[in-house]
């Protein structure tokens, strides 16, 4: 038996991945704060790049507006007032010297940890100045007893019993934390929590009496979403219930702690980290969308001039030194980073631009029964684009809406939400004697236009916290 070895040459495609639409793609999944942390990266690595106008946030890297920053509440030193501050007295400034400086160099490194900033330090200092002398103790007293969430743990009569003093006076003292940031900090319960952030917005100019009325007088047909009993008692219409209990949800929080946020205050996102909007949504009637698309992106960077000029003179010579060498690829590297960063603003507004133009509704009202359903393979047929680039410039982002309520940009393809609206509005109109079964909303929902089997009611029914039919037609509590 002889074996016989014979070479074939054939020729095969082989599809290989461009490296720079790999990259490419790399830049256009990040969300904003990875997208900052890649930009610091590239500033690190490569000397060619510079920040063109450091005009961001410290505090979160979105840019400035004037002084301040409508992200976090940053706001910047005014320059005016330091120069003002420049000509004073030597012996009105105060003198920050390090321990270096000093030359008393600090041996100790428990000396240098960050000590963390908590709720009750934040509210203690806008206490000191907001309360009398003789009730700071008393002040102070109750700031201890707040949760990480704002709430006050304690009850006013033992705080007095402990003290010595009168309820009133503990009551005083309380009054004074719920007058302080954040709005409903202090509060004894959810229902005052949302009362207090109510006051607080009426102080600002924006009243909204009804939603007031709703919790104040209503607060457990409100817990159990019976808004036709609502309307009734309060002698309104449906549509105003819900626009109410829209304003609530979307301009209230359940957490007062949770909106506590120092500006100086800057840590590696972690488990508590804030989020932030990868786009920002406004409203713009010149604009042939109605809206405008603010992507965030941080500092703003651009090719050192020296570099572009060297670059420049490299221009049809052949580059043989290790420094012609450097300068070339440098400046070529930075080019491709920058084009990736304009390709990912340019790609993401042209698919939020398209979505706007089918959610246009939602953004109006800012209620998800106006959302209607739509895919991304939709709107990547409508821009031209692929549709897992389409997923990859929505995947995992956040929009900050035209009502300033922050969403996963994940609402905007979710059909359910508006089904659920729906079938929680129609509950709310049954009668409590003849409760909707599922079956019943399945063929209500049919006529409105929504063809979804009986079990399809059911889930989103119970997702939405919605009991069954039996148990809604228990007698609900005045």
């Amino acid at each position: 038996m002889e074996l016989a070895t014979r070479l074939e040459t054939r020729q095969a495609a082989v599809r290989r991945a461009d490296p720079r639409l790999i990259a490419r793609n790399a830049i256009l999944e990040l969300s904003v704060t990875q997208l900052q942390q890649r930009i610091e990266e590239e500033l690190g690595q490569n000397p060619a790049l510079e920040v063109l106008e450091d005009n961001g946030c410290p505090v979160c890297g979105m840019r400035l507006e004037g002084l301040a920053c409508h992200n976090c509440g940053y706001h910047a030193p005014d320059p005016a007032l330091e120069a003002a501050c420049a000509d004073l007295e030597p012996e009105l400034h105060f003198a920050f010297t390090s321990p270096r400086d000093a030359g008393e160099r600090s041996e100790d490194p428990i000396a240098f940890l960050e000590a963390e900033f908590t709720l009750r330090e934040h509210v203690a200092i806008q206490a000191r100045g907001a309360a009398p002398r003789r009730l700071y103790p008393l002040v102070e007293y109750l700031i201890n007893s707040l949760d990480p969430d704002g709430y006050l743990e304690c009850d006013l009569v033992e705080a007095a019993a402990r003290n010595g003093v009168e309820v009133r006076q503990m009551e005083r003292a309380l009054a004074i934390i719920q007058s302080l940031d954040p709005p409903g900090i202090g509060a004894r319960s959810l229902q005052e929590c949302l009362l207090l952030q109510l006051r607080g917005l009426r102080e600002e100019g924006e009243d909204e009496p009804l939603a007031e009325r709703i919790i104040r007088e209503c607060w457990r047909l409100l817990s159990a979403r019976a808004y036709t009993r609502i309307a009734r008692r309060l002698e309104v219409t449906l549509a105003e219930v819900e626009a109410a209990v829209t304003f609530i949800r979307s301009r209230l929080c359940p957490c007062p702690g949770a909106r506590f946020r120092p500006p100086w205050h800057w840590k590696v996102p972690g488990p508590q980290a804030v989020l932030r909007p990868d786009l920002i949504i406004t409203a713009a009637p010149a604009s042939p969308v109605g809206y405008r698309v603010e992507i965030p992106v941080g500092r703003e960077i651009a090719i050192n001039e020296r570099y572009l000029s060297a670059y420049a003179a490299l221009s049809g010579r052949t580059v043989r030194d290790q420094d012609s060498q450097h300068v070339q690829e440098a400046v070529e590297r930075a080019r491709r980073f920058l084009a990736h960063l304009e390709e990912r603003k340019q790609t993401i507004r042209r698919i939020t631009e398209q979505v706007i133009i089918r959610q246009r509704e939602f953004l109006d009202t800012g209620s998800q029964s106006a959302l209607v359903p739509l895919t991304r393979a939709e709107i990547a047929r409508i821009t031209g684009f692929d549709e897992s680039t389409v997923s990859r410039a929505t995947a995992g982002k956040f929009v900050l809406l035209p009502n300033k309520q922050l969403v996963p940009y994940a609402i905007f393809f979710d059909a359910s939400l508006a089904l659920k609206s729906v079938i929680a509005r129609l509950v709310a109109q049954e009668g409590k004697d003849k409760p909707l079964s599922d079956r019943r909303l399945a063929e209500l929902l049919a006529a409105l236009g929504y063809s979804i089997a009986r079990r399809t009611v059911a889930k989103y029914r119970e997702a939405s916290g919605i009991p069954m039919a039996e148990l809604r037609g228990r007698k609900q509590p005045a």
